[in-house]
């Protein structure tokens, strides 16, 4: 389900999604709403990664460690095939 919503900005900004909409060829409200759910995916990207930083840090995992684990778990996995 869609929903209208009457929304203002800047011409500066109206300028930016015309000029993306006309060199995509789509239509200006598809270049908004890809604009709006790539800011939330990173958005909840970066809430993932703080949310990682602070584990790490609770839990005294180093980078070093991660490369680690990584190579471990791959040379299990070759085992494995």
């Amino acid at each position: 389900m869609t929903t209208r919503t009457p929304l203002t900005l800047s011409p500066e900004l109206q300028q930016i999604i015309d000029s993306l909409a006309e060199t995509e060829k789509r239509d200006p409200i598809e270049v908004l709403t890809d604009a709006l759910g790539q800011y939330e995916r990173n958005k909840k990207l970066a809430e993932l990664g703080a949310y990682g930083r602070v584990q790490a840090r609770r839990n005294r995992v180093k980078p070093s460690d991660i490369d680690r684990e990584i190579h471990q778990d791959r040379q299990q996995q070759n085992r494995i095939r």
